[in-house]
């Protein structure tokens, strides 16, 4: 049977659409119609996400609101005006009065900087803007770029073009998102958000199969840009490293091993982290702080495990067996000897810095982390049901049943990294239950992701699960 007689029995299997039960409509323009009905969904989620955010401006003016985003402005402004050495080298009277404040060794600079780059950009390009209407105007841009982010991630995860465009749609209106990013309010949220979200994204892309690790370099240089933005970037690197350690895991109880996993996570870790050691309020503590040591001790595992898989091939032994296993056991027990002398010697010198306040607060009560700038913040106390609904709204009841369906694709036919990307990511719901975070851009990325599960488009519960999505 030639090809065309093989395509023309496979069309002819597939049952015809009729449009009034009388003109019959090719499969293709069906595709075609999809594909292009999803499209201008996702791209009327992007144009909403940015006229939402617009409403301030309509309303108020090209003005900056609160309280940081004005020295986030004045500090803009500086580093526009004297440059880049004296933006380092300032020392700001006129904050923390009466006794000033180092803004170039306290500061991340992320945002003021990417803001004159804008502006300059622009001036370039004949389109002249000054400081304070480009500082206006960038929590909107960013929202929406935030709002496409959060619909590749959707993609990528399932493969799901409904459950981009539905990602999009609802990111584009998610209560937790809009607050940090309408019109005047010229914080480090602002741009942070779609950066962590691209860190996200290139993440997983960088998994998709053996041959993209080599995307884990701009993974790594998403993440840098993100510790250069923010302080919650501590969040971002935990779950990759989490993400990946589960994966490894993953991959172990299968019986495979997947050495991609290793280079796309090495590319992240080195390029990210070299680049985070060059933003003034991090320095080295990517190598010292508690909170960050676990990307570090994922790091050193998987290269161990790695070894121990050269180790194996050359015993030539099967994966699953006992001597592959003993191989394996005394590569670990030499990596963990070397970690512990290495912390026994360092730790006396203070080498290790303690857990920061905000996360302590996790464990203990707010009243007695000893640091009055956590004590005294409201949004440091544990969340209350009415702050879940108030910031996830539509979005909660989705990423909930996502969190209790995601076990049973365990048992489908299901990829299990595709499986790892959903199941790992709502586990950030425990903290926010004993905790409200720093910020609400904590809750806005908790929501963005969950709308993955709208797109599932895997295994036989498939229809169930769009069913119920369609109904949140």
């Amino acid at each position: 049977m030639t090809e065309k007689e093989a395509t023309a029995v496979d069309d002819s299997s597939v049952e015809n659409v009729y449009f009034l039960n009388a003109f019959p409509i090719p499969n293709s323009v069906l595709r075609t119609s999809r594909v292009c009905v999803l499209s201008l969904l996702m791209v009327t989620g992007t144009l909403e996400a940015y006229t939402l955010r617009l409403i301030p401006i309509h309303i108020y003016g090209k003005v900056i609101h609160e309280f940081d985003p004005w020295f986030n402005f004045r500090a803009s402004e500086y580093l526009d005006e004297h440059g880049w050495d004296a933006f380092f080298h300032w020392y700001d009277y006129m904050s923390w009065y009466p006794l000033g404040r180092p803004v170039g060794t306290t500061i991340f600079p992320g945002l003021q900087i990417t803001s004159v780059l804008i502006r300059r950009a622009l001036s370039m390009l004949g389109m002249s803007m000054t400081m304070n209407d480009v500082c206006c105007l960038i929590p909107a841009w960013f929202g929406s770029v935030a709002t496409v982010l959060a619909a590749l991630l959707a993609y990528e995860t399932w493969g799901s073009f409904s459950g981009a465009a539905m990602t999009a749609g609802l990111f584009a209106i998610l209560p937790a998102h809009l607050m940090r990013s309408m019109a005047g309010e010229y914080d480090n949220e602002c741009i942070a958000m779609a950066a962590m979200l691209l860190t996200f994204y290139l993440w997983v892309r960088s998994l998709r199969n053996a041959g993209s690790w080599p995307i884990g370099v701009l993974t790594g240089l998403a993440y840098g840009y993100m510790v250069s933005t923010w302080g919650g970037f501590i969040f971002v690197l935990n779950m990759v490293a989490l993400h990946a350690a589960v994966c490894v895991f993953a991959d172990w109880m299968r019986g495979r091993y997947d050495a991609s996993l290793l280079w796309a996570y090495s590319l992240f870790f080195v390029v990210g982290t070299a680049i985070a050691t060059r933003v003034p309020p991090v320095g080295w503590t990517p190598f010292k702080s508690l909170e960050q040591l676990m990307a570090l001790l994922v790091f050193i595992f998987m290269w161990a495990l790695h070894f121990s898989e050269i180790l194996r091939r050359r015993a030539d032994v099967p994966i699953r067996s006992t001597k592959a296993l003993r191989i394996r056991a005394r590569v670990f027990m030499i990596t963990c000897g070397v970690l512990v002398l290495a912390a026994a010697l360092l730790a006396p010198q203070g080498y290790f810095g303690p857990l920061s306040s905000r996360v302590r607060a996790l464990f203990v009560q707010h009243t007695r982390t000893g640091n009055p700038l956590v004590d005294s913040v409201a949004e440091h106390m544990p969340t209350s049901a009415d702050a879940f609904w108030s910031y996830f709204h539509i979005c909660l009841p989705g990423s909930l049943l996502g969190f209790f369906v995601t076990p049973l694709f365990m048992l489908c036919a299901v990829p299990p990294r595709e499986v790892v990307h959903s199941a790992v990511l709502p586990g950030r719901l425990l903290f926010l239950d004993k905790n409200e975070p720093a910020d609400a851009a904590f809750r806005a990325r908790c929501g963005c992701v969950d709308r993955q599960y709208a797109g599932w488009g895997h295994g036989p519960l498939r229809g169930l699960v769009v069913s119920s999505a369609g109904c949140v």
